[in-house]
């Protein structure tokens, strides 16, 4: 290629009629025009190439430092997803027994509105049983009914990922002692509401029963709400506590779920990422000398045959 070049800068340095000569200077530069947008993705620069950054981040992702920062990362990401699936569970079952809020609680009310409603109107009760429905009327019955039973199945599916979850916790020791702390903290706010018993008079629960007991007509009301509302926290507690027990008690993790095995897996992940773009980098780069290669060897031909005219 550099003695292609060569040429061509010695040939537009000789002397030509001026027809001849015009032709080539026209050809030259359109060519020449060419061949410098293309190899200037390819001469080194100042700046690193796009190679050379992903060739330094496989090195640096390849150390120990970064298999640390994963981990935290990992860490990280396994606490959050503990937070969403509580969350989501607090949502579909309730933050206690029958809670208003559920999803659970109130698609099981609405499907025994329509049921009560049907049978009452019909000879042959609903078939809990049913796997399908076609018949119009039953419709309405079995779309609530399909509700609940998806809620319930969810809810399931949740407490399972928590169990899993909780595996993946128990192959580390930060993860473990996060849930034991978490733990401790809400058996620590149930003891401030419910004290050592149910007559502990230094409980929240306690003193706020005995406070609406004392309390006149006027506070009754207000005073009964605020007792409801520490007996609310205390059932969301204990169903925190029945969630985080479940992962705590998970069993020994297989590997795949041990915190090493997803944060090597997560690299791997990354490396397989980054020579996939190299490789992709190093075809483009084949293309472009290429291109130079035959754009140098067009010029050439069209300079030999000027030169050859001209003798």
């Amino acid at each position: 290629m550099t003695s292609a070049t060569n040429f061509l800068t010695r040939l537009n340095q000789s002397s030509f009629a001026p027809t001849v000569k015009s032709t080539f200077n026209a050809l030259y530069s359109e060519a020449a025009s060419y061949v410098q947008s293309v190899t200037s993705r390819l001469l080194p620069t100042d700046q690193p190439t796009e190679a050379e950054a992903l060739q330094s981040r496989i090195t640096q992702i390849q150390g120990p430092d970064h298999l640390l920062s994963v981990k935290t990362e990992v860490r990280s990401e396994l606490l959050h997803q503990m937070d969403r699936l509580i969350s989501e569970y607090h949502a579909v079952c309730g933050k206690y027994f029958e809670d208003p809020q559920a999803l659970i609680d109130q698609s099981w009310k609405t499907f025994q509105k329509l049921e009560s409603a049907y049978n009452a109107t019909h000879s042959t009760p609903y078939d809990f049983q049913a796997t399908s429905c076609s018949d119009p009327e039953v419709r309405p019955v079995f779309d609530a009914h399909s509700t609940f039973r998806k809620h319930c199945e969810r809810a399931q599916e949740i407490k399972e990922q928590l169990s899993k979850l909780g595996s993946s916790f128990q192959s580390d020791p930060e993860l473990a002692k996060a849930l034991q702390d978490k733990k401790r903290t809400l058996l620590d706010q149930n003891q401030v509401l419910c004290g050592d018993n149910a007559d502990d008079p230094t409980s929240s629960l306690y003193q706020a029963w005995r406070s609406y007991q004392s309390a006149t007509p006027e506070e009754a009301d207000s005073k009964l709400q605020l007792f409801h509302t520490l007996d609310s926290e205390r059932k969301a507690i204990e169903s925190n506590l029945i969630l985080l027990n479940r992962m705590i008690e998970s069993p020994v993790p297989s590997k795949e779920l041990t915190l090493d095995n997803i944060a090597s897996q997560k690299i791997k992940s990354e490396l397989s990422r980054i020579e996939g773009q190299l490789r992709q980098i190093q075809i483009e780069e084949a293309a472009y000398e290429e291109e130079i290669d035959s754009s140098l060897f067009a010029l050439t031909l069209i300079g030999l045959s000027i030169y050859a005219g001209q003798e």
